[in-house]
């Protein structure tokens, strides 16, 4: 019988085996960090589960848990609160979102030190809370005029922010960029002077932007789960207007869910069209550039740099009760106005089906308990993880 461990070595075999060691090393941090960064084992755990997927079909981000929201700056100039991954999006039960959304509760919760009545309380909230919104049938969004509490505060901080302030905290005088300890590396000189030369090729930039030069390249590390894929930020001054842009380049790679869904996707011509189009359909609205790419035989996904503190500091607020249950309100809000936003949509089911259904749910002590044995299963395949890697 093959083993955890085996299972997570197999999965990421491809990948960058310097990274693979920070990854694995963030992964045994803690529970919460290895159900980020193993979100296949979560799928073949749940994939023949009946009761999930007797759901509609819907638009998923694949990936749900309470680190992957965040502030952006949209195509309009606005600052918006949303999902924001989108690497393992999709065409697939409705539930599937929700029951990760739980058993991310359960299991970040009890890294927080919270009580079981606490985790429960929660979880409850957020279903009752995603429920609701499927039922009155609006797709919303967050943004300054609607936030509270700790979103509010994390919208104000990114609309206070111009752009001269990131460019400062990433790129020095010489308009290179810093090398900063597990989150950014130097590239060996052919890598840097191949990827040059394919962005400079690429028919997009000479259509958008035309008379433009590529000052750096460094790599990227963000996140967990996709350490080891090829990432970039790339600085790029525009020459017209001098302006420098940073750019956020990375790979995109089949969904893990692939394996383990059974429904008929949309004929993609790549991944990377994939993660696109999933993205600006469940966002209200995008990042300035969310571009599929080509490039170096491979594909890839060019967004506008986002830094990784655009989120919400899960650690800072766990005991502020009040704004704690406004955030688990928050992401419930987000995931179904995402999913009343592209019912219909691709091969997803109308909102007639997604209301009819919700109409019939309700939080039931079988849902608990399955996310409950889920997030039990995470913490002993931490343990075996972090004992026998």
């Amino acid at each position: 019988m093959i083993t955890v461990l085996q299972q997570i070595e197999k999965f990421n075999s491809d990948r960058d085996k310097e990274l693979l060691k920070l990854k694995y090393k963030r992964m045994s941090e803690n529970a919460s960090r290895f159900f980020r960064g193993s979100c296949h084992l979560m799928y073949e755990d749940i994939s023949k589960n009946e009761f999930l997927l007797n759901s509609p079909k819907s638009w998923i981000c694949g990936d749900l848990h309470l680190e992957n929201f965040g502030t952006f700056t949209g195509k309009d100039g606005i600052c918006y609160f949303d999902i924001n991954d989108f690497d393992e999006a999709m065409l697939a039960p409705t539930l599937w979102d929700v029951f990760r959304g739980l058993v991310s509760i359960n299991v970040f919760g009890t890294d927080f030190g919270l009580n079981k009545k606490q985790i429960n309380t929660y979880m409850v909230l957020f279903y009752n809370s995603y429920l609701k919104e499927i039922k009155d049938g609006k797709s919303l969004i967050i943004h300054q005029q609607t936030a509270k509490g700790s979103v509010l505060d994390l919208l104000n901080k990114l609309t206070d922010r111009n752009k001269n302030y990131l460019l400062k905290s990433k790129v020095n005088s010489k308009n290179k960029f810093f090398i900063e300890n597990e989150k950014t590396y130097k590239l060996k000189n052919e890598i840097k002077l191949n990827l040059k030369k394919a962005i400079y090729e690429n028919p997009y930039f000479k259509e958008n932007f035309k008379d433009f030069r590529i000052l750096d390249i460094v790599g990227r590390i963000a996140g967990t789960g996709s350490i080891g894929i090829p990432r970039f930020l790339v600085l790029i001054s525009l020459m017209k207007s001098n302006k420098l842009v940073i750019l956020d380049i990375k790979q995109a790679r089949k969904s893990s869910l692939e394996i383990y869904n059974s429904l008929v996707q949309p004929n993609w011509q790549n991944e990377a069209e994939r993660i696109c189009f999933v993205q600006n359909i469940m966002q209200f609205q995008s990042p300035n550039i969310v571009e599929s790419w080509e490039l170096l035989n491979d594909c890839y996904v060019v967004r506008d740099y986002q830094p990784t503190e655009d989120k919400i500091d899960l650690l800072q607020i766990k005991h502020k009760n009040k704004d704690f249950e406004r955030l688990i309100v928050n992401y419930a809000q987000l995931l179904a106005w995402s999913q009343i936003r592209t019912s219909g949509r691709k091969g997803s089911d109308n909102y007639e089906e997604l209301n009819k259904w919700a109409l019939n749910q309700n939080i039931t002590s079988d849902l608990i308990s399955m996310s409950d044995e889920s997030a039990i299963k995470v913490r002993k395949d931490f343990s075996y993880f972090v004992k026998n890697r």
